[in-house]
């Protein structure tokens, strides 16, 4: 019982400060971190690049330690999740005015 609480508030306080950040978004409290398109473009492809380097050593990694199979594995599929503004970006073809306009924070 314990255990599901701590889960049910660690998912409440979460939200709280998801809600938080999006409002502060909102509102105009942070600046763009990318004024025009083509610098966001820049800096997509150079985060595609990171990733898939970093997915090829994964890989490697994969193949030479077997014994690390399961927390390598886990890594490997975060790495190869899309991310949801990612997707926005390739279905609407431009990414201005979605995720870009938001400010740099730790989760």
């Amino acid at each position: 019982m314990t255990w599901y609480c701590s889960q049910n508030l660690e998912v409440l306080v979460r939200r709280q400060r998801k809600a938080k950040m999006y409002n502060d978004v909102k509102s105009g409290r942070h600046r763009p971190l990318y004024r025009n398109e083509q610098a966001m473009d820049v800096e997509v492809q150079r985060q595609k690049t990171i990733n898939a380097d970093l997915i090829s050593i994964l890989e490697s990694l994969l193949t030479d330690f077997p014994a690390l199979k399961f927390p390598l594995t886990k890594i490997l599929n975060t790495l190869q999740l899309q991310p949801a503004w990612f997707m926005y970006c390739s279905v609407q073809g431009s990414c201005v005015n979605s995720y870009h306009f938001s400010h740099r924070t730790t989760w």
